[in-house]
């Protein structure tokens, strides 16, 4: 499975959108909407899918609190410049305004 993380200072790992990949890296199904939260004890628990399902998309971090997502692809060979944010405090997604262009296998830092 191929899919972006961003991770929190309380030491949670988010795991989020994705599809599946063959061993030669060929795409074996749709984009997902998943978000999965990893614990500092390892414990796996889904959280509420982000609106559009998405792959190789950039993750920020932002004031503790939001995960924001750019863009990313929906397909093979389709990309999209809708962004969500996820609010980890209240575990909803938001819509936010597009990017001007197509953003995808990127790094997205927050300083």
């Amino acid at each position: 499975m191929r899919s972006t993380t961003a991770q929190t200072s309380d030491g949670n790992i988010y795991v989020i959108g994705g599809v599946l990949s063959d061993e030669q890296g060929r795409q074996t199904s749709s984009a997902m909407r998943d978000c999965l939260k990893i614990d500092c004890n390892l414990e796996v628990s889904r959280q509420p899918q982000m609106q559009m399902a998405r792959f190789d998309t950039p993750l920020a971090t932002v004031f503790e609190r939001y995960i924001m997502v750019f863009g990313g692809k929906t397909s093979k060979v389709h990309g999209t410049k809708r962004c969500e944010a996820y609010d980890i405090r209240s575990e909803q997604w938001h819509n936010l305004a597009p990017i001007p262009f197509f953003c995808v296998n990127t790094a997205a830092v927050v300083i």
